[in-house]
């Protein structure tokens, strides 16, 4: 390429430029909202299993994610700052790679500006966003990381004369492939990308030389292992018997996506439409073309349907015939092509059934694309002069694209309806931006993304979110206190012809609502040995606010604890303990426990309205109305924000003010009862008896007093309100 002022820098520089300049692109997604999986990764992190010494299912990604959370668990921005670090690694690695391969190509005169070209395009595609920025894909960084070693390596162990240092690397690079398999098991396909390398790079015959011998059998030796301790052989049977019938439809396996409906074959046909939807988006990086998650994407019915899936076949099958017709002639462009859809191949074609569309699957195939093709233009001087004119303008977008990329990821709630405008039809985004809707407490607009979900026409395809998105929405209509509609969905998951666990879940939630914690707690001890995930932590968090119900404070305590060990940043855990810690009247330890909930799930309105009666009851009525207005200002449908500034503009005085929030509450549906209860607490808080006793007189009149409340109200009045 030209003279630049690229030219005079030295390797070392580069090396430190490429960190900064990813610091600066991605700083503005450090502060980003976890999402999907990432809810997830804590869920691992107080297994025993992670600190012994035994392999396990990418036991090494999820150390990484265990030594993280030592910091501020609860904080992304953490979490991302490291994927930041490897990320940067990669971009180092890219280029030393690239520069190891372009050195061997004597038509590259500028084999260190070809190689940063390189690094800095890898480092700042928009196409890697999500590979970086979604945090659980530190499992794809870790494992392009020892794929990338285990390259390296091996190419250094070919230019090594010495034998044992020769030998030594080609070790080392057998066991970067072991470290990779157990941060993702994709890091497999760094065995056919070094023979790919062989083919293209390397002057020695892999057939007749001892020291690509010596790497056959090393390669034999590393399948062998990796089958063993992960236990592989049973996915391997399960994958001939589902190639071996390519038309009937895909069994459901660890591996395959949620309510898989399709076939062998029509996964093929539409990986080919996804490859050219990946190109697409590699070639011209637009904001547009890049989508967080796909699931749902069309199916290719057959070559015809859609018509766009027979040109994509055509343009594959091209493809793939021009790399191989001629490698002799372009070496460079057919690696690039290649090694492309050799990396892509293990996730998108041999894991038949999974996700269909994710674009943290390019991490890989990018490097070796990118340097085939920077190397192919590189190798002609004039081409690389014209070149530079389109690359400048070309990183300058990707720049731009990947920006905005990050600022998807500044809210759940954002990430996706960006999600849902680019894949409609996808019903997981649905459920998430209801579940996102749901953690911000706007329960009602949570209702109304369930209900999309269930009018959408695909729904029939896939039970699992047709039951998710009943169960959500009834469990919101719980919330809002619309118990019949809770009933109703009941009713419905009754008669689906497959069931779930998660219908007792929801019906244990109903019973403790309308005050049958007896109920909920029978059925919750009754199904726990079956609970699993996230249904074993909804319903133990069920289980524990039942024992709260029930006056059995001992067992609620010990059940949120056991929650907080399965996951140490469960919200609700936390605030079930402070709302046991307040039925003991231990305002101190219900305070602490309210903060460490608020400090996960900022949103929580309940925390703020019970931290508000806290100090109504303490005399900090400044601090009572803080916490009342700041419940308020979250705009959720619930009464109870709207209770609490009642309850304080009442006993400050200011009873005109303090009417229009009680009306307020009623108007969100707040009991009835619980105005006039409301109020006598306030006086009694105050001691004005006999307010308090007029407003105890009146709650009791009203229809809706559980009969709990109303048996102690009657106790206290008997007792002359000595309680």
């Amino acid at each position: 390429m030209i003279d630049t002022p690229f030219s005079f820098m030295s390797r070392h520089i580069i090396i430190l430029l490429l960190p900064i300049v990813i610091l600066a692109v991605f700083y503005n997604s450090l502060n980003g909202t976890w999402a999907m999986d990432d809810a997830y990764i804590s869920n691992f992190l107080s297994a025993p299993h992670l600190l012994s010494l035994k392999a396990d299912f990418r036991k090494v990604s999820y150390l990484s994610f265990y030594l993280n959370s030592l910091y501020l668990p609860q904080e992304a921005f953490y979490y991302r700052l490291v994927n930041l670090f490897f990320h940067s690694l990669n971009s180092i690695l890219v280029y030393i790679f690239a520069f190891l391969a372009f050195v061997r190509f004597k038509t590259i005169k500028k084999p260190v500006l070809a190689s940063f070209i390189v690094a800095l395009i890898f480092a700042l595609h928009p196409i890697n966003n999500t590979s970086v920025v979604y945090i659980i894909q530190r499992m794809t960084l870790l494992s392009a990381f020892f794929v990338l070693l285990s390259i390296i390596f091996y190419i250094k162990a070919e230019e090594e004369k010495r034998p044992f240092y020769s030998i030594s690397l080609k070790i080392l690079s057998l066991l970067m492939i072991l470290f990779g398999v157990f941060a993702k098991e994709n890091a497999l396909v760094a065995i056919p990308l070094i023979i790919l390398y062989i083919t293209f790079f390397s002057d020695s015959n892999i057939l007749k030389s001892k020291g690509q011998l010596f790497i056959i059998i090393g390669i034999t030796m590393v399948l062998i292992i990796t089958f063993y301790l992960l236990n592989l052989s049973n996915t391997l049977v399960a994958l001939i018997r589902t190639f071996l019938h390519p038309f009937e439809p895909i069994r459901q396996e660890g591996w395959t996506a949620i309510d898989v409906y399709w076939t062998p074959a029509q996964h093929f046909l539409t990986e080919t439409r996804v490859l050219m939807d990946y190109l697409l988006s590699i070639f011209m990086p637009l904001p547009q073309l890049f989508v967080f998650d796909s699931w749902g994407y069309p199916i290719s019915e057959s070559l015809l349907k859609p018509i766009s899936t027979l040109f994509s076949s055509i343009i594959f099958v091209i493809l793939m015939f021009v790399a191989i017709k001629y490698r002799k002639y372009y070496p460079l462009l057919s690696f690039a092509i290649l090694w492309f859809f050799l990396a892509i191949s293990l996730e998108s074609f041999i894991a038949v059934g999974s996700d269909l569309y994710f674009e943290h699957r390019n991490y890989i195939p990018l490097i070796g694309l990118l340097i085939g093709l920077i190397g192919h233009i590189s190798s002609n001087e004039k081409v690389a002069n014209r070149a530079i004119f389109v690359l400048i303008p070309f990183i300058v977008l990707l720049i731009f694209t990947t920006i905005k990329r990050n600022e998807v990821f500044h809210d759940s709630i954002s990430l996706w309806n960006d999600t849902i405008q680019k894949a409609p039809y996808n019903l997981r985004a649905k459920i998430a931006l209801g579940n996102a809707y749901f953690k911000n407490f706007q329960v009602d607009k949570a209702i109304q993304s369930y209900d999309g979900v269930l009018a959408h026409e695909r729904i029939n395809k896939s039970p699992t979110f047709m039951l998710d998105a009943l169960y959500l929405k009834g469990m919101g209509s719980i919330y809002l206190g619309r118990f019949d509609k809770t009933q109703e969905i009941l009713e419905t998951m009754e008669r689906l012809p497959y069931k779930s666990i998660k219908g007792i879940l929801l019906r244990s939630a109903k019973d403790l609502a309308i005050d049958n914690p007896l109920s909920a707690e029978q059925a919750l001890i009754q199904i726990k040995k079956d609970l699993r995930g996230i249904n074993l932590l909804v319903g133990l968090i069920i289980l524990g606010d039942a024992y709260r119900a029930s006056g059995k404070k001992d067992k609620a305590i010990e059940t949120y604890r056991t929650v907080l060990e399965i996951d140490a940043l469960n919200a609700s855990a936390y605030y079930g303990i402070a709302k046991t810690y307040l039925s003991f009247g231990q305002k101190e330890n219900a305070l602490a426990y309210l903060m460490k909930c608020l400090q996960i799930e900022p949103q929580n309105v309940f925390a703020f309205t019970d931290l508000s009666d806290i100090f109504l009851i303490s005399g900090d009525y400044d601090k009572a109305f803080m916490y009342a207005e700041k419940a308020l200002t979250l705009k959720t449908p619930f009464y109870k924000p709207a209770l609490a500034m009642a309850n304080v503009l009442l006993i400050k005085g200011h009873d005109i003010d303090a009417e229009k929030w009680y009306q307020e509450a009623i108007n969100l549906d707040s009991p009835k009862y619980l105005i006039p209860f409301s109020k006598a607490r306030v006086y009694l808080i105050s001691k004005n008896e006999k307010k308090a006793n007029f407003f105890l007189r009146q709650s009791l009149t009203q229809g809706d007093i559980p009969v709990v409340i109303k048996n102690k109200i009657e106790s206290t009045l008997n007792k002359g309100l000595k309680g």
